[in-house]
């Protein structure tokens, strides 16, 4: 039995990240938690907090009859990602076990998920900005990742931003380095000394200019796993038989039966980046294309083999060629399979009645009609409420509100069919400004949808999916409406005026040898020259509350274009879509 001196250290007994996790379960069998939301961190406060007052003995480290030392003797060390929130520490005191931890908060700032994208992992960011109105925390972590990445890279000189929520941020990053520069002269040095300018040009978008998107389906490869499958920091999980290769028979072999279990087979991880080369390839492409393309793949590998077996009088020098390709061959062989099972889950989906007819609602609603007996036709079929209320929240959105009669009756039935729970998310759905009700008077100004669809060019009808030359392959017909506005920000045309008029613009500029005040750098911003030169800048994308993956690829395919003039880097708070951001609102 230890004694209070033994007792008494520097080490924690445990360690409990505030974060979110895919699988907690996974984690916490090595005795560490990992807790994603606020009831998580209220379940575990109490189970800490009964640990300590079931102790009620003199002897604080008295063990009980079953071995269960003294919880007092005991602490905790407790991380806050990214940053300590008053709600947390509130749950921990409340559970009188503030006393016996140390709480901190551990700054990720930007996470690489892949080569061209990072993610500082910032989640809840839609409810803590339109609904809860707490702001400082998330936009001043934003601002520090910036301001790290300029200390590595270099001042970025062009800064822009689309949204209320990007101006906050930039206004953060100029304060920042002019409290930077002004309390430590090393900081300063360090900007000056950086070799070049390795980023040419910062835009910051806020999720809030643009809502549509996420409520929509993507039609690429990556976008629908994540839709039909989920995908979690760059991993998938899924059954063992979807990636194992299946082995040739050999003939005249009795195949044993597989054991019997009672048991499901625990789910594999599956990375999804640029490490697996054809992913890499694939990602971003429609699903109508995908299936022609990995039998391509699957063709080109078996002639691979095919031409070596036939060559019988295949040289030495030929034989070891062919043997050094062998590890490449039978890595893109596994990749090959995998894939194709994955394509035949997704395609069992998206062939569906089902997925077509919502595809096509999605599709009218964006071209400015009018649904409302299909979404009354999905409530009495009891469909789930999360596919019910993201049609709810883009026929609102691309129709300048809904109908007062309308707003009223779907309001009423969505509650009779799902619960009385559902009147407090309607009520944060219009705090949000996902829904609301449209008088029609005299007063009326329009539906502004109408026009950002016809001056940014929203809607391609006659785009090819097989060899795309817009952004608008990514949903076959619907190019997003973020990825538009910049494109207007940065090149201009007839959608820059549209874009001046029905959202806030900030755009401002840095100066690489001192620290200019906001203000002071919007009044010397000027009109940014286009780039000629044959290697295209860098540009760096920050999206503020979440990014699909089809604005993911929607960027990805502008890079690779010759036509546009930057190689784009994508940041991101979170990788977002129509479930999760309505899962903020659920919470």
């Amino acid at each position: 039995m230890p004694t209070p001196a033994e007792g008494a250290s520097d080490v924690p007994d445990h360690i409990v990240f505030m974060v979110k996790s895919s699988d907690v379960g996974e984690i916490r069998h090595a005795a560490n938690w990992v807790l994603s939301r606020r009831r998580d961190l209220e379940m575990h406060a109490q189970r800490m907090g009964k640990g300590y007052k079931k102790k009620a003995s003199t002897n604080p480290f008295e063990s009980d009859d079953e071995g269960d030392s003294g919880y007092l003797a005991e602490r905790y060390k407790v991380f806050f990602v990214p940053h300590i929130t008053v709600v947390g520490e509130k749950i921990l005191a409340d559970s009188g076990i503030l006393d016996y931890c140390d709480v901190g908060e551990l700054h990720l700032d930007l996470v690489p998920l892949d080569d061209d994208f990072l993610s500082s992992e910032i989640e809840n960011l839609l409810m803590e900005n339109s609904v809860d109105g707490v702001t400082s925390g998330c936009h001043f972590t934003v601002a520090r990742s910036i301001m790290k990445l300029q200390r590595q890279y270099g001042i970025i000189q062009n800064v822009k931003g689309i949204g209320k929520a990007a101006q906050s941020v930039i206004e953060k990053v100029f304060s920042e380095r002019i409290a930077d520069e002004g309390d430590d002269e090393e900081d300063a040095a360090d900007y000056d000394e950086s070799e070049g300018q390795t980023i040419d040009t910062l835009v910051v978008i806020d999720r809030e200019v643009d809502f549509v998107t996420p409520l929509l389906t993507p039609l690429t490869y990556e976008g629908l796993i994540d839709e039909v499958i989920g995908i979690q920091n760059g991993y998938i999980k899924v059954d063992p038989t979807l990636v194992e290769v299946e082995e040739e028979k050999e003939p005249n072999k009795v195949e044993k039966a597989p054991p019997a279990s009672s048991q499901p087979q625990k789910r594999v991880a599956v990375p999804l980046n640029s490490s697996d080369t054809l992913f890499e390839v694939v990602r971003g492409q429609n699903i109508e294309k995908l299936g022609s393309f990995l039998q391509d793949q699957a063709k080109s590998i078996r002639e691979s083999y095919a031409s070596f077996r036939q060559n019988k009088d295949a040289s030495i020098t030929e034989i070891h060629q062919f043997v050094k390709q062998i590890p490449g061959l039978t890595q893109n062989y596994k990749s090959l399979n995998q894939h194709i099972n994955l394509a035949e889950l997704v395609k069992k989906t998206t062939d569906g009645l089902a997925f077509r007819q919502r595809w096509q609602t999605e599709r009218a609603m964006l071209e400015g009609e009018t649904c409302y007996e299909y979404l009354e036709d999905l409530i009495a079929a009891d469909r789930p409420v999360v596919s019910v209320l993201k049609l709810m929240c883009l026929q609102s959105l691309t129709n300048g509100g809904l109908k007062s009669s309308k707003f009223d009756s779907l309001r009423r039935n969505i509650i009779q069919s799902y619960g009385f729970d559902l009147m407090v998310v309607l009520n944060r759905l219009e705090a949000v400004g996902a829904i609301k009700r449209r008088e029609m008077t005299w007063t009326d100004s329009g539906n502004t949808w109408n026009t950002l669809r016809k001056n940014l060019r929203l809607i391609n009808d006659n785009v090819n999916v097989y060899e795309p030359d817009d952004i608008s392959y990514v949903s076959s017909g619907y190019a997003p409406l973020s990825v538009r506005l910049m494109q207007a920000l940065l090149l201009g045309g007839p959608g820059a005026d549209t874009l001046r008029t029905l959202a806030r613009v900030t755009e401002a500029q840095q100066e690489k040898n001192r620290a200019l005040s906001f203000h002071d750098a919007l009044d010397t911003s000027k009109p940014m020259p286009q780039p000629r030169e044959i290697r295209k800048k860098v540009l760096l994308v920050y999206f503020l509350g979440g990014i699909t993956f089809m604005e993911i690829a929607a960027l990805r395919f502008l890079s690779k274009s010759d036509s546009f003039p930057f190689s784009i880097v994508i940041c991101t708070t979170s990788i977002t879509s129509g479930v999760k951001l309505l899962g903020e609102v659920f919470e």
